[in-house]
């Protein structure tokens, strides 16, 4: 089942620079697989210039715990003006995928990704008349001060307290060389380097 959210992403100009569908898809943890009743709120998401994040609650008003998985798709028109629906990694999830047990609530924080991203972009594309390339690298779990305390364990998606894997940070400083090396006519867009089996993929 799913279950969908508008949301908006404002161009610093205030015009709508995006706009896209929060999909959450619901199923029953047990079976059989049958109608789950469920609230989510608010229904329209709209970050204004500047804004970081900001809460999805879900509400279970069912007997049975629920399964829940956050995504997000692109929403456009075709001529015949048929909709069409195209996957996105604009937003950041919090978790993105969480279990709400009966009669209670969870809360899954959504952040947009454009504040970095979208410049990266524009960049690239404007700064090519000029030879100027421009590449932006997502790092996960670099062994730093600002991680220790993975080591130490936080909160996962099930609701435990549990050590995230670290990488070393000289991995990181490779991979911006490498990038940084590049000739001109070559170029890295974007690059995510993490620790292998720290809960990223799957969990947002």
């Amino acid at each position: 089942m799913q279950c969908p959210i508008a949301y908006r992403q404002k161009a610093l100009s205030g015009m709508v620079l995006v706009w896209a569908i929060l999909v959450c898809c619901a199923a029953f943890v047990t079976l059989p697989a049958t109608a789950s009743e469920f609230s989510i709120s608010p229904i329209n998401l709209q970050f204004a210039p500047g804004a970081r994040s900001a809460v999805v609650s879900i509400s279970n008003t069912d007997q049975r715990p629920i399964r829940f998985q956050l995504s997000l798709v692109e929403w456009t028109q075709d001529a015949n003006g048929a909709d069409v629906y195209t996957p996105s990694d604009d937003l950041v999830f919090f978790p993105r995928q969480l279990t709400v047990r009966p009669g209670d609530k969870a809360v899954a924080r959504v952040g947009p990704k454009h504040g970095v991203t979208g410049i990266t972009k524009t960049i690239a594309l404007d700064g090519r008349k000029y030879d100027i390339a421009c590449g932006q690298i997502d790092i996960g779990n670099a062994v730093t001060p600002m991680t220790e305390r993975m080591a130490q364990g936080v909160a996962q998606a099930n609701g435990t307290v549990a050590p995230e894997p670290r990488m070393d940070v000289a991995h990181v400083g490779a991979a911006v060389l490498f990038m940084a090396n590049l000739p001109l006519e070559t170029n890295v867009l974007t690059m995510t380097i993490m620790a292998t089996k720290m809960p990223y993929v799957g969990r947002g």
